[in-house]
């Protein structure tokens, strides 16, 4: 495919711009409008296609998501060709917002996940996510974890409903972008499928409470562009627009499932995080 070798000469030759470096990936920008999402050493070919798998059925259910258009290889790493979008991630538009403007933006973000998650797509080939978590757990004394917290995540992930809609699978304002008044939804992976909306939703409280709770302030700062407090009210506002009426379940239930979640993200790849957040979120299970 033309194009893709393009890509791959492109950063061979130093021809592409570095975006930014996450947990598990490069981005690069090219020239000719494409990007290119390169996983760092580790990657199977396999890993990534099927990353790619789940975003061509996100696509073709009809979920917003920025378009991927192939797998690629450059120096033994694999990576996904995706379309460029223009502009900042509503991460960084919500640092920069006054309060009033935040609230109305999340207030709209917030319906628009509602909107994702309604969206039942049983007939798809997007994985069911209920029973890819619960084969993760057949993994987790393989990775230290003890035989009661393999019993309290197990019970927990049985007793999460059984539901069709999307989840993206880590879902929060980092992973989208605001672009001419609609989010485009960025970094699906192995969690995004089919499923309950709680596995979804516990990325929000993930990213702007639990995470910013075992950082100092210059990091909390860093990661989400505002201080703790403020990170809150985005939390909050976010769920109280998500179900108009209190939510269906106190805090407790959501930092379980966050703890639960991050738990399996470990098994799936330990590089993702370290010794310190793990231990943190044993003491919530």
């Amino acid at each position: 495919m033309k194009n893709i070798e393009t890509a791959e000469k492109l950063i061979l030759d130093d021809g592409a711009e570095l975006l930014g470096e996450g947990r598990t990936a490069s981005v690069y920008l090219l020239r000719d409008g494409w990007a290119v999402k390169l996983f760092k050493q580790g990657w199977s070919m396999q890993d990534v296609e099927d990353i790619y798998i789940r975003s061509k059925e996100a696509e073709k259910a009809g979920i917003p998501v920025v378009k991927s258009h192939g797998t690629m290889m450059v120096n033994g790493r694999y990576g996904i060709m995706l379309d460029r979008v223009e502009g900042e991630s509503l991460d960084v538009l919500l640092g920069q917002c006054a309060e009033k403007e935040r609230d109305e933006l999340v207030a709209v973000f917030a319906k628009t996940v509602k909107k994702i998650h309604d969206t039942q797509i049983c007939a798809s080939g997007l994985p069911d996510q209920k029973t890819y978590a619960l084969q993760l757990v057949d993994r987790l004394s393989e990775c230290g974890f003890s035989e009661k917290n393999i019993m309290m995540i197990r019970e927990l992930l049985e007793s999460v409903p059984d539901e069709n809609g999307f989840i993206h699978g880590d879902c929060h304002t980092g992973n989208v972008f605001f672009r001419e008044g609609e989010f485009l939804f960025s970094d699906l992976g192995a969690f995004t499928g089919r499923g309950s909306r709680i596995l979804d939703l516990c990325c929000m409280y993930s990213h702007y409470v639990f995470l910013p709770s075992i950082m100092d302030d210059d990091g909390v700062m860093r990661y989400i562009g505002m201080n703790r407090e403020e990170g809150r009210r985005i939390y909050d506002t976010f769920i109280k627009n998500y179900y108009y009426d209190p939510a269906p379940f106190d805090e407790r239930y959501m930092a379980t499932v966050t703890a639960v979640r991050i738990c399996l993200a470990y098994v799936y790849r330990p590089e993702i995080f370290d010794e310190g957040i793990i231990e943190k979120a044993k003491q919530l299970l």
